[in-house]
């Protein structure tokens, strides 16, 4: 965990974040998974 850690500070790791959902829109973020057509990540905040 620190390797990868140290890999997103030095910007040589990036991740692709596709939505943020929110926790009580779990639902949406449900349906945009079982759609196959997200790229990236999708994201629930608490």
């Amino acid at each position: 965990m620190e390797e990868i850690k140290e890999l997103l500070e030095a910007g040589k790791l990036k991740s692709h974040i596709s939505q943020t959902f929110a926790l009580k829109e779990t639902y949406k973020a449900h349906q945009q998974i079982e759609t196959h057509a997200t790229k990236g990540k999708i994201v629930v905040k608490l």
